[in-house]
């Protein structure tokens, strides 16, 4: 699994209404460690981080509410100039009281947005977690992470194994882009398997059924193009029609120049090539081209820039539908 960021030594923020720390929660008798999954983002995406509180006291419990850790206000971001200012981060969906034990912790998952300004274009923010109620005064460690400028849609696939990212391509494939950001907004591609895997080719997932039959509901019509397929571009599956493809698509491992013209080509990998290469890598069921262990999705989220609005999806059979004209080669069909 690909590891959470190395943590550094705690240093103080200032922001203004946020108090200095104390002790990074010493006399709290709680300590609050801050992890990102990702070491850079586009400075239009959410992070997503992990906060571990634990009680290391000697004193028999701490209790404290759920928002007393996630709240609109309790991620504070500062750029090179250590000027900080609270990051947007979003409430719980319920709040409920949190007891620790002497030694327990507790994991949560929050996302923070960095607002404009923090930091100059290409640098970098510092993250850190301020506490409240119960635990005001208690602040984690600081977390860096890279704030890159990005024109184009982004997805994040979280899988059991680590974390993908992938740049869309709309002015390739709008149709396409619309297509899999719909889905994975509705949540189509949560916990679906890496159901194909052929070292030296592909990675292929988003088969509701798990065995490659399965499909959204619907097709939608090719958009093939001129982006080649090379190692680390994502396309679109389909069967032997041209406008037959629907929900399920794959990484190339390896160059794929034989796919060109025959596929539709809409994203290409950002961050975690590495990962869709080891799970090329697993060993296989016998006689079949599914993985022998458990590979599969845990969430897809999409990211828009600024200003970006998903078109509508076209689907086969729409009037604004028509069959595409490219007719591929059978001996390079995939």
């Amino acid at each position: 699994m690909t590891p959470f960021l190395r943590l550094i030594p705690i240093l103080v923020v200032l922001a203004a209404g946020v108090a200095p720390a104390q002790d990074s929660g010493a006399r709290k008798g709680v300590s609050v460690v801050l992890a990102a999954a990702r070491s850079s983002v586009a400075d239009f995406e959410p992070i997503r981080l992990k906060l571990i509180v634990t009680n290391d006291a000697a004193s028999p419990s701490a209790t404290f509410r759920r928002s007393d850790l996630q709240r609109e206000k309790c991620i504070v971001a500062a750029g090179p100039d250590r000027k900080g200012k609270w990051s947007e981060t979003k409430k719980p969906d319920a709040d409920n009281d949190i007891v620790l034990n002497v030694g327990e912790s507790f994991t949560m998952i929050l996302e923070t947005k960095v607002p404009g300004g923090v930091t100059p274009e290409g640098s970098y923010v510092m993250l850190q977690w301020v506490g409240a109620g119960p635990l005001a005064g208690v602040r984690s460690n600081e977390v860096p992470v890279n704030m890159r400028k990005a024109t184009n849609p982004l997805a994040t696939v979280e899988t059991n194994e680590g974390v993908i990212v992938l740049e869309l391509l709309p002015e390739k494939a709008p149709n396409h882009v619309a297509n899999f950001m719909e889905l994975a907004e509705k949540g189509f591609y949560n916990g679906l398997k890496w159901h194909r895997i052929v070292p030296g080719f592909v990675v292929q997932s988003g088969c509701p059924k798990g065995d490659g039959t399965g499909d959204a509901g619907y097709k939608i019509p090719a958009e093939f193009n001129d982006t080649p397929f090379s190692k680390g571009v994502v396309g679109m599956a389909r069967a032997e029609e041209n406008d037959s493809a629907g929900s399920q698509w794959f990484i190339c491992v390896a160059d794929a120049r034989g796919l060109d013209n025959q596929y539709t080509a809409f994203a290409r990998v950002l961050e975690g090539q590495e990962l869709a290469d080891r799970i090329s890598q697993l060993p296989q069921k016998s006689g079949s081209e599914e993985p022998a262990v458990d590979a599969r999705i845990k969430r897809v989220a999409v990211s828009p820039p600024p200003g970006w609005t998903r078109p509508a999806v076209r689907r086969v059979g729409d009037p604004a539908s028509r069959p595409s004209d490219v007719k591929p080669s059978k001996e390079n069909g995939k």
